[in-house]
């Protein structure tokens, strides 16, 4: 059972996720319980790799971390529900991309690029890919 023990998950698991969805996303990226941010640069090791993740410190809207490795450097992006119930990336942003499940951003971003930053500056861009472990 994904995110067994984590009480705040188990409530929000209906809510953002369709299972039957799911099992696509779990295809595409890892959906990991467990992984910390010291073990995921193990996981990840080509660019556009990335893993999902239950997050810890994202606070009451951010249930989820995206970890993606990109030029040697592991970014942790939050996956944010906003008031309407879709999800969106990081922090509000005027004119940011939302969507209904994570099967649909992670389907969007194996076609479009992400902006990433790194201390609020631009430090590149990247689209997804499927992680070969």
């Amino acid at each position: 059972v994904l995110f067994s023990g984590v009480e705040r998950h188990h409530r929000v698991q209906s809510e953002v996720l369709d299972f039957r969805l799911h099992r696509k996303v779990a295809v595409l990226c890892k959906v990991l319980a467990v992984a910390t941010p010291r073990q995921i640069p193990k996981l990840l090791m080509e660019d556009g790799t990335f893993l999902i993740r239950p997050s810890k410190h994202g606070g009451d809207n951010a249930f989820f971390t995206l970890s993606l490795q990109y030029h040697h450097s592991v970014f942790h992006i939050l996956i944010r529900k906003i008031s309407d119930g879709k999800l969106a990336l990081g922090s509000e942003k005027e004119e940011e991309n939302t969507f209904h499940s994570l099967n649909e951003l992670v389907q969007f971003h194996f076609d479009e690029a992400m902006q990433l930053h790194s201390s609020k500056r631009p430090a590149g861009k990247t689209r997804l890919r499927p992680s070969g472990r």
